[in-house]
């Protein structure tokens, strides 16, 4: 269970469900904060295929307090029943009180008219985004998301396909929905398995560049993921330097790792293979273009060079 708590950004696209986070009198004002947060959020639309911003819509459901503070009750805004219900706003409640309970947050994707939504028609043809959270008396757990972190995060894999294999590509969403259940080490595995079949693709290329002998070979995949990762540089991103502390956490043991330590770590190590592999697939764009005007170009010399003849 952890004591930070994530930004609503965070929060409410890329934190895993059932992660509790611990409840203190220190971060009860910061986790009341965030769960009241109307912030709009960017993220991936699987609805629109296109990244987007998702503004505050509702609270569908929220804990409150009865006007003598102390019975708890659900405040549930009909609408998503079909219906309308005004609730009277409660006041006089201290601001050090902390209500548990179920919290439920919708947020509408910007590219998506709201005017046009019905309440006869599918709620999830709105393009929503819902985030639901359950307070106890000792956590903050995030308990369901729809769409799904692995659906959201569907299309900034996906693109991957022409650097890496599909097996890779299946293992990367695999990774993704392990994250998303809070499965800290399976997750891991899966995007580990990932860094070092594209290291040693690298380490491969750089061999038939450098016409590396057997023995250089054989050393090269006894190395540690660090020095692997040294060793290809050349074939890396130029800042790739700055994140070493990424390259010992790959070289640790699956044995050596706590699942919370793999939850912790899962965000910035995605991030780092999917900047290499940005880096690999604009470069490979790139090499495809200068293939592309070579060949018109040719094409061109040749149609003149036989007008002449």
């Amino acid at each position: 269970m952890q004591e930070e708590i994530p930004s609503p950004q965070e929060y409410y696209t890329t934190f895993p469900l059932y992660q509790g986070i611990r409840l203190s009198e220190e971060n009860t004002s910061a986790i009341r904060s965030l769960l009241s947060s109307t912030t709009a959020v960017d993220t991936f639309c699987p609805s629109c295929g296109e990244k987007s911003t998702f503004q505050f819509k509702q609270f569908i459901c929220k804990p409150i307090y009865c006007k003598e503070g102390v019975e708890r009750s659900f405040l549930y805004n009909m609408r998503f029943m079909g219906a309308s219900i005004a609730t009277p706003e409660r006041k006089g409640i201290p601001s050090t009180v902390w209500v548990h309970g179920l919290w439920v947050s919708e947020f509408i994707c910007s590219r998506q008219n709201d005017n046009d939504f019905s309440i006869h028609e599918n709620r999830l043809d709105n393009h929503p985004l819902i985030i639901s959270s359950w307070v106890s008396e000792t956590s903050l757990m995030k308990i369901g998301q729809y769409p799904s972190i692995r659906d959201m995060e569907d299309s900034s894999y996906k693109r991957f396909r022409k650097v890496i294999s599909t097996g890779d590509v299946r293992e990367i969403g695999t990774a993704l929905g392990l994250y998303a259940h809070g499965v800290g080490v399976g997750s891991y595995v899966y995007l580990r398995r990932v860094y070092e079949r594209l290291i040693l693709s690298l380490g491969a290329e750089l061999a038939k560049e450098e016409g590396w002998e057997n023995k250089a070979q054989q050393k090269f995949h006894s190395m540690r993921m660090d020095e692997k990762i040294e060793r290809v540089l050349t074939k890396l991103p130029d800042d790739v330097e700055h994140y070493k502390p990424l390259y010992a956490f790959l070289s640790k043991g699956v044995h050596e790792l706590s699942d919370e330590e793999c939850l912790a770590y899962f965000e910035p190590v995605k991030d780092f293979l999917f900047m290499i592999l940005d880096d690999l697939e604009r470069a490979k764009a790139r090499q495809e273009s200068r293939k592309k005007i070579t060949a018109n170009l040719n094409k061109i010399v040749e149609r003149h060079s036989g007008s002449r003849g």
